[in-house]
């Protein structure tokens, strides 16, 4: 379509309203205070939390329109509306300034509508993209940074000293973009000053389930035009620009990592979700030439990459890659590679575990934030007996953190893990029976595979001391499916502390009820260092590939 045939043909700039059209801030806010909720162990409805939160931002605005509030920000207004709402919710006294602050900031780090980003980056070549929004300036920069917000430029109601609708802020963004009105056009409202009739629009992507998305009034055009199924084999000599998908980057960290700028060059689109759905799936690696995967947080199915005929190559990050269809990789001559790993983060994060539970600092964190002084009796580590199931590379490290405490380590695990352990001089458990009877902090540390699922039982966990901590940052599967709840509800083991679920991410799950759970959100390798390896590894490897040098494809 032309810009004549469009009706956009004196069309300079677009400016964008951002709550809502560009970014899903009911969504984000719910995230927010869902993980505040379980830090703080606070029992909120945080959709309803949300939905007066965003309530209040037109009376909030009104006041300072009536004269009754000076020129407010509206980092501000949302402020004074989460201070009234701690009130009426209940929760005031549980949260500090601190805590405050840190929910109240929640609007800087809203996360974009899946298809946001891709379609900015497809209007940028033909039209200067900038936010028109009652946001504070500050605010919009940071959601731009978090978000990866291609914007040309952040205009804000602050820089008006109005609030929308005021004919004020459109002015005063057109005479910022030094641009005549028709030349403006504001997306989701069109200015009353653009001058122009808005098109005949196709719908916009749906929505997920609980947000509401406002209809954005702007056909996209795909420009440059898009080559959909036809992306001929990779050359073997020469690099080549490759469309390249990364799902499930839950911080929008990958952006911002050092490696990343290896593919500079590329066409990268990063989502910010996890979704199992095969269609939605489909959808968004249609077009993908490449996926980097983020360790097994989406599997690679038959099913799925029959409506892949564009993909090339999968480049996981980490070394392992159960989750992806071998077979059907290769039957379709898609090239599957992996790097490596780092034990040192996974086991960092399995101490600290071990430590928070034994000495309740969770617990102990929140009673202080309520005023509440030294509520529990914590248990030391010196002496206890620490086992170690699996004895690979983050299972020597772990024995090592247990020597620097003093504890008696005790080892089980396959005859290899047996053998290794006795050559490192320490005391291998008779049998898996003594091992679960004799721990008094028993950490798993195998791999996933059909000999390790389920490979703890009921009977185990009900062997265990009443004042023993079982801790899991290896993977879920490895105990009987609802036999830690049971075990726990029954008083043995007194404790347990997990980094891993049967299926990620969490939003509910019976162990976070219990309270001699603590549950982290599969943290063992979400940590700079780790990601710069991994994605270090994979982007390498991926490069590699498409300047047609020798890599290990695993699919073959």
């Amino acid at each position: 379509m032309s810009q004549t045939q469009d009706g956009l043909a004196e069309v300079k700039a677009l400016t964008f309203d951002v709550f809502g059209t560009v970014v899903d801030w009911r969504s984000s806010v719910i995230r927010e205070g869902e993980a505040l909720g379980q830090a703080r162990s606070l029992s909120v409805d945080w959709a309803a939390f949300a939905d007066a939160w965003r309530g209040g931002y037109a009376p909030a605005m009104d006041r300072v329109r009536r004269g009754e509030l000076p020129w407010t920000r509206l980092d501000d207004l949302h402020r004074m509306t989460l201070d009234r709402l701690l009130d009426e919710f209940g929760i005031s006294e549980a949260l500090g300034e601190e805590d405050r602050q840190h929910l109240n900031r929640a609007w800087h780090r809203l996360a974009p509508w899946p298809d946001s980003v891709s379609g900015l980056q497809r209007l940028r070549p033909r039209f200067i993209l900038a936010t028109l929004s009652n946001g504070n300036v500050s605010l919009l920069v940071n959601m731009a940074k978090q978000a990866g917000l291609p914007w040309d430029c952040v205009i804000s109601a602050e820089l008006a000293g109005h609030y929308k609708r005021d004919p004020e802020v459109y002015h005063k963004a057109c005479d910022l973009l030094d641009l005549a009105p028709h030349a403006h056009l504001f997306i989701l409202y069109f200015a009353i000053l653009s001058g122009v009739t808005p098109p005949t629009l196709p719908a916009p992507s749906p929505a997920p389930t609980g947000s509401v998305r406002r209809p954005v009034r702007l056909a996209i055009p795909e420009t440059p035009p898009v080559r959909r199924h036809t992306v001929p084999p990779y050359p073997r000599q020469g690099a080549r620009t490759m469309r390249i998908v990364i799902p499930d980057d839950y911080q929008n960290c990958v952006r911002h990592l050092d490696t990343f700028a290896r593919l500079e060059g590329h066409d990268v689109r990063v989502f910010n979700d996890t979704v199992t759905d095969l269609d939605t799936l489909a959808e968004r690696f249609q077009d993908a030439e490449a996926l980097v995967l983020i360790r097994e947080r989406t599997p690679i199915t038959a099913e799925l990459l029959e409506r892949l005929p564009n993909l090339r190559a999968i480049s996981q990050t980490g070394g392992g890659a159960a989750h992806v269809d071998m077979a059907a990789c290769r039957e379709r001559g898609v090239t599957v590679m992996a790097g490596t790993g780092s034990p040192h983060a996974a086991a960092e994060l399995t101490w600290a575990l071990v430590m928070a539970a034994m000495r309740h600092i969770p617990e102990e964190a929140a009673n202080l934030r309520a005023g509440r002084w030294q509520r529990t009796l914590g248990t030391g580590l010196k002496g206890r007996t620490l086992g170690i199931f699996g004895y690979g590379k983050i299972g020597q490290l772990m024995a090592r953190y247990g020597q620097a405490f003093e504890m008696n380590l005790l080892v089980w695990g396959r005859e290899g893990t047996r053998s290794r352990a006795a050559e490192a001089g320490l005391e291998v458990a008779g049998s898996q029976t003594e091992f679960f009877e004799r721990c008094d902090v028993l950490s798993l540390h195998l791999r996933l595979n059909e000999g390790t699922q389920g490979i703890v039982t009921a009977d185990d966990l009900a062997r265990m001391k009443p004042t023993a901590l079982l801790v899991n940052t290896s993977r879920a599967p490895l105990i009987v499916p609802g036999a830690l709840e049971a075990a726990l509800r029954a008083g043995r083991p007194g404790m347990a502390a997990a980094d891993v679920f049967e299926s990620e991410p969490v939003v509910q799950h019976p162990l976070l009820e219990l309270p001699n759970f603590l549950g982290t959100p599969h943290l063992g390798y979400v940590e700079k260092d780790s990601y710069e390896l991994y994605f270090g590894d994979a982007f390498a490897n991926l490069l590699a590939f498409a300047a047609g040098r020798p890599v290990k494809n695993l699919a073959d």
